[in-house]
């Protein structure tokens, strides 16, 4: 199935094919190509989905009411996979953001940097942020998140074995903090 055939199926289904549930129906397929599905993978993605499915519209419920709780960490390895085109051996920066954005658009796990990380991203501060996402950092953020969740970015140490991107993310928002208390004191 083509981008052709993917835009139909998501007509078919009356969901737009940037939603999460087009994102979730590939990982359930294991599809190995971003805007492609073999016969054998969209199959796979329908026997997973499960076996009482008599028309579109069961599809369209079960990919609502899916549960991916526990294979949520297996789908957030997969995502960032399935972003590579053309044999890339990284995410760009760009696709990196849209899935980021996509794959937590759904999860109860939505760390709360999120949104400060991806506008990061998107300012390209000084030209410093890589065109692309390594493997290492996408699979690292969670964790990354987590810890920044816990500790708050005073507690960060950029000698550890943290992806460099995180050390310019944090510098970045230890700044942000630092002029919002000085523009605080200066208001008062």
């Amino acid at each position: 199935m083509s981008v052709d055939g993917i835009l139909r199926f998501c007509n078919d289904l009356s969901i737009e094919p940037d939603c999460y549930e087009v994102l979730l129906f590939c990982f359930l397929c294991r599809a190995k190509q971003m805007y492609s599905l073999t016969k054998d993978e969209f199959i796979l993605g329908l026997k997973t989905l499960g076996n009482h499915i008599d028309n579109l519209l069961d599809i369209r419920t079960l990919l609502f009411n899916y549960d991916i709780l526990s294979y949520e960490n297996e789908f957030y390895n997969w995502t960032y996979h399935y972003g590579l085109i053309d044999g890339q051996r990284c995410v760009t920066t760009q696709n990196a953001i849209s899935l980021w954005r996509l794959f937590y658009s759904k999860s109860i796990k939505k760390p709360q940097i999120l949104d400060r990380w991806l506008n990061y991203l998107e300012q390209d501060i000084n030209n410093e942020i890589p065109k692309t996402i390594t493997c290492d950092t996408w699979t690292i953020f969670p964790q990354f998140a987590k810890f920044i969740e816990l500790n708050g970015y005073e507690a960060y140490d950029d000698s550890e074995a943290w992806p460099c991107l995180f050390d310019g993310f944090v510098e970045y928002q230890l700044e942000q903090q630092q002029k919002s208390q000085s523009l605080t004191s200066s208001m008062n």
